[in-house]
Order: C-alpha cells, then structure tokens, then sequence
C-alpha cells in the first residue's frame, strides 16, 4: 500500500498491475491472520470478492502464469490467510 490508499484502491491497482487489466473490487470478504512463512512476522490479510477482468490476461514480469481452479480443486496454498479465505468463500457458495 501507498500512503493514503485504501486496501481496495490497493487490490485494484495491483491486481491491474499483475494482470494489465483492471479488477473489479466487488465487496470486503473478511481478515484473516497469519504468519510470513519462517520469520514469524504477525501479518493479516484482507480479502475482497472481485470480479475477474475481461479480456486477455498479460502477466507482469514478475509472474511466470496463471491458471484458474474450481474451489473444491484447489492446488496447494502456500500462505495460511489466503487459505482461509478460499475457505471461507467456497463455504458460502450455494
């Protein structure tokens, strides 16, 4: 985050960032704590539901690809808040 930006206006440009496309900040979805892998550091992750650009997908420098998952398929999750909110979200589907 910059300062004085909001985590949604953070989300948005990020994920624009990332993708070159722009991300629709639907609604907040929850917090959900953590720790940074082997350091120990608290952090605490806030997710949003978005909704997914249209268009094609241009992946910055920094990702090598992408790929999208059903819920009840997911690949491993490598950081514990971003587990829990995949959680969270797949238990309120229909």
């Amino acid at each position: 985050m910059v300062p004085q930006e909001s985590a949604e206006a953070c989300l948005a440009r990020e994920a624009t960032e990332e993708l070159g496309l722009p991300v629709r900040v639907r609604a907040y979805a929850g917090t959900f704590p953590s720790v940074y892998g082997e350091t120990g550091l608290p952090t605490i992750g806030i997710a949003f539901y978005c909704e997914p650009p249209a268009g094609d997908i241009r992946l910055s420098e920094e990702n090598s690809a992408y790929a999208w998952f059903p819920l009840d398929r997911l690949p491993p999750i490598a950081f514990d808040d971003v587990a829990s909110a995949l959680r969270m979200a797949a238990a309120r589907l229909p």
